[in-house]
């Protein structure tokens, strides 16, 4: 399927490992060193996020406590899209690539 983004999209703060996405249902992060990414912050009940991955240098961090969703740390690669919902406290992550 085909996603239609509004252009520009929102930059999440650079090189922070628990970017704030509370004002964002859509944005994207550009890294530009190694960030190890544990946790969104502004999440709120059923809140979704998706994030559009601009560079090689973002991981998110699996084994952690805040992110679900694959049993180990996952490098993420230009042109990735994650979707984070938000439940309980925990961030649950899909990776489409």
């Amino acid at each position: 399927a085909t996603r239609c983004w509004n252009w520009p999209l929102p930059l999440l703060t650079v090189n922070s490992t628990t970017p704030n996405v509370q004002s964002y249902p859509r944005a994207r992060i550009n890294n530009t060193a190694a960030t190890l990414i544990s946790n969104f912050l502004g999440g709120q009940y059923d809140k979704t996020v998706e994030i559009l991955v601009q560079d090689g240098n973002t991981t998110l961090d699996f084994t952690g406590a805040s992110l679900r969703g694959y049993g180990a740390d996952q490098l993420l690669t230009a042109g990735t899209l994650v979707v984070a919902r938000y439940y309980n406290g925990l961030w649950y992550c899909t990776i489409i690539a």
